[in-house]
């Protein structure tokens, strides 16, 4: 993290027990308060959530494998399954590969992202054998919450969150 970095004071919560989905909608909500206090912009606030809980850092660029190779380790903020609705995990770390689908939804055009969420997972399926439904399905819901944040701020997306990620009377 940079010097003065905004994000260093941003509590962090455990990982260790009670419901990973509620605790990262509740994250997603403080960063929310961060970015509205400090008068940040939406784009800000979805490259901080996808830097923290993805692993996502545009800044490294620079270096595209090292960049790539990030892209598959240990993010900052990791929250596991529990909680989640079953039908959208796959992995220990759905929040990660949901945090990294924000920003496309946001930064890109509808058809375009979904299009680049199909080919993401294509690509991942067949280069490490790893395609799955339930990422596709993480992805779209993804994409579509950051078309809601571009278009009605960071304030929203605790609340879709919680209304489609995390397990209501699920098993």
């Amino acid at each position: 993290m940079d010097a003065g970095d905004p994000l260093e004071g941003l509590p962090i919560p455990g990982v260790e027990s009670g419901d990973s989905c509620q605790r990262f909608a509740a994250y997603a909500a403080s960063l929310a308060d961060l970015a509205q206090r400090e008068g940040r912009r939406p784009a800000w606030y979805l490259l901080a959530l996808a830097r923290q809980c993805a692993n996502v850092d545009f800044r490294r660029m620079r270096r595209p494998l090292r960049f790539w190779r990030m892209l598959r380790q240990e993010p900052p903020v990791c929250f596991g399954p529990r909680g989640f609705r079953t039908s959208l995990v796959d992995d220990f770390h759905p929040a990660r590969h949901y945090s990294a689908f924000l920003l496309v939804g946001f930064f890109l055009p509808g058809p375009a992202a979904r299009a680049f969420g199909w080919l993401w997972e294509w690509a991942e399926g067949i280069v490490l054998g790893q395609f799955s439904p339930r990422d596709v399905g993480l992805s779209r819901l993804a994409i579509r919450h950051g078309r809601a944040v571009r278009r009605r701020g960071p304030a929203v997306l605790p609340a879709l969150i919680q209304a489609d990620l995390c397990r209501r009377n699920d098993p």
